[in-house]
């Protein structure tokens, strides 16, 4: 798990729309696993993007997770290092957790 702040700009359109800023966070992952991806803020509504080694986005999520929170099932097709992307839905920023964990 990680505990930061969200720094960059997203320059995603509809995250432009309400100034909102990210945090990428690369992750290695192989196919046939399932790997759950929780983020949880009490400061932002989180929303998670996962990215393919590529670049090209696969999955996003807004609030699957508990309250406003966000999660994602993800089984990769592929090998590689993914990057799972961290924004707010609502433009505001402070602490947050990450968690990426395989599914038992």
């Amino acid at each position: 798990s990680a505990i930061a702040a969200i720094l960059d700009h997203d320059a995603t359109p509809l995250m432009q729309e309400v100034g909102a800023r990210m945090k990428v966070h690369t992750v290695a992952m192989q196919p046939g696993k399932t790997y759950v991806i929780t983020l949880d803020s009490d400061a932002f509504d989180p929303y998670l993007r996962v990215e393919s080694p590529a670049g090209a986005g696969l999955i996003e999520d807004d609030d699957s997770g508990d309250m406003l929170n966000a999660r994602i099932i993800f089984r990769p097709e592929e090998a590689g290092n993914f990057r799972i992307i961290v924004t707010s839905w609502d433009g505001d920023t402070g602490p947050f957790r990450l968690r990426v964990q395989e599914a038992e």
